[in-house]
């Protein structure tokens, strides 16, 4: 694994030359690139041996090129089982859909296990499903889904609630989740099958009747689904939440067998009277 961060102060012929010295690595199969400070192209697509990649920062000088290469390098790698983007800001090319769209009928067939989207725009359709058949662990945060259906948004973001709909149309079971938009047709997805082993959601803070229900269900009807495979559960909330550490869904995670590491916020009261939070937010993957 080759791991690099190029600095501001870098000389754009330094970081050429070092660029160059990575791709002429001759076993290079996993590699992370900070990109915010790039200076160089890095034309990704040379990179065809490589089994994972991960690009963070991509939103500074050349971030539009820079997508566009990693359209191309997942177009022609046929190792690639794992592909993570973080931007540090939003930028409508990069949407999942233009990841894609460099592949046609003479390309390799897709072989994508891990997914990580980070301020990415992501639809759900027949072209975009067709490269996740073999996923089995999917990372979006921050994820750009059309909230108010937008119709300029239309082409390349689904709604929040029709992007799971989908997905558990597509016989997709993950293995290892996490997602900072809760809904209800999140919870069915998850209610659907059985082998999920990490768990990582993040609670919005909107506490109306219809999000309490969404609790209710997701401790009565999803956790249920994984109580023999479930190792990590990780649920972020804040202040007082029906996500909270509680002895209305304690018995619920009692059940998971296999549970390794449990983080979750727990709000109890002093002595005095006054609430307190108590938070543990471990990172998993």
């Amino acid at each position: 694994m080759f791991s690099w961060r190029p600095n501001v102060t870098d000389p754009t012929w330094l970081q050429i030359i070092i660029w160059r010295s990575i791709k002429a690595l001759p076993n290079l199969r996993h590699l992370t690139i900070h990109a915010f400070s790039s200076k160089c192209p890095l034309d990704l697509q040379a990179l065809v041996e490589l089994e994972s990649i991960s690009i963070s920062g991509t939103s500074g000088t050349g971030a539009d090129q820079l997508f566009d290469n990693l359209a191309r390098l997942y177009a022609s790698s046929p190792r690639l089982i794992s592909l993570d983007v973080s931007q540090s800001r939003m930028l409508p090319r990069a949407n999942l859909h233009h990841l894609f769209n460099m592949c046609n009928d003479r390309s390799p067939p897709r072989r994508l296990r891990h997914l990580g989207l980070h301020l990415c725009f992501v639809r759900l359709d027949k072209d975009t499903l067709s490269h996740l058949r073999h996923l089995t662990s999917l990372n979006l945060e921050l994820f750009r889904v059309n909230h108010h259906f937008t119709p300029s948004l239309a082409s390349i973001a689904s709604r929040p609630d029709e992007f799971w709909r989908t997905f558990m149309g597509s016989g997709i079971h993950l293995e290892e989740l996490r997602h900072d938009v809760i809904t209800m047709s999140l919870i069915d997805y998850l209610s659907s099958y059985s082998g999920l082993k990490k768990l990582h959601l993040m609670d919005s803070g909107s506490y109306n009747r219809e999000h309490w229900v969404t609790v209710d269900a997701f401790f009565k009807k999803s956790l249920v689904n994984h109580v023999d495979t479930l190792e990590k559960l990780t649920l972020i909330s804040r202040g007082k939440s029906p996500w909270n550490f509680c002895s209305n869904n304690s018995m619920s995670i009692a059940k998971c067998t296999k549970l390794k590491c449990l983080a979750m916020t727990v709000l109890f009261t002093m002595p005095d009277g006054n609430p307190v939070v108590s938070r543990s937010s471990p990172d998993f993957f």
